[in-house]
């Protein structure tokens, strides 16, 4: 007897990935309860100096990544049925010898497993491109005007499988899942006032 075909994945975004990482339950908020956005103004104001800080990509010099000879893409689209996933990379350098995606964060807490996680689930979908290997990738940290190297190993890429499947189950199952690990995630987010077990410290309930 033929076996029915699998049902098609939830298709997912590599942002959903690094939120993810970042809290749980933006998934939830996003794709079991969806509830109306907007933006805080600090993330708003990231979103804006984001776009700035990409647009004079253009004219500054490899030597940040410590490349002398590169070809640079920008806003890289790609998608992949099999992985049910898609995703848009700032930057991606490529060598004759490797390609290397590049994000830009505006943060002060440095390097999170968030971005590189987000590097390795855009790793994934670049292994299913034709072209050179994808060994590293970088995070370009705004405020510091400094690059990180991201080593993109196989450890990495199957964490960024497994977020893959734990939002799948979030949503497969309807489950609000624990919260950020930390109140500090909280403070400035999108979704604070629909997590009625998230407070500030200082106004809880004795």
């Amino acid at each position: 007897m033929t076996q029915p075909p699998d049902p098609p994945l939830l298709p997912l975004r590599v942002t959903d990935v690094r939120q993810h990482l970042y809290c749980p339950r933006i998934a939830y908020w996003n794709y079991v309860v969806p509830v109306p956005r907007r933006l805080p103004p600090r993330v708003a104001f990231g979103v804006e100096h984001h776009a700035q800080f990409a647009a004079g990509e253009r004219r500054r010099s490899l030597a940040a990544y410590g490349l002398t000879d590169a070809t640079r893409r920008f806003d890289v689209r790609l998608a992949s049925p099999r992985l049910g996933l898609s995703g848009v990379i700032d930057l991606l350098l490529e060598t004759p010898d490797e390609r290397i995606p590049v994000e830009y964060k505006d943060t002060l807490a440095g390097v999170r497993l968030s971005h590189r996680v987000q590097l390795a689930a855009y790793a994934l979908l670049l292994d299913e491109v034709p072209g050179p290997p994808v060994r590293r990738g970088m995070v370009w940290v705004m405020p510091e005007q400094r690059v990180y190297p991201v080593r993109l190993d196989a450890a990495l890429r199957e964490r960024a499988r497994q977020a893959l499947h734990e939002i799948r189950a979030i949503v497969a199952e309807e489950r609000l899942p624990p919260p950020a690990d930390r109140w500090a995630k909280c403070r400035h987010c999108e979704f604070l006032h629909f997590c009625g077990d998230r407070y500030e410290p200082d106004s809880q309930a004795e």
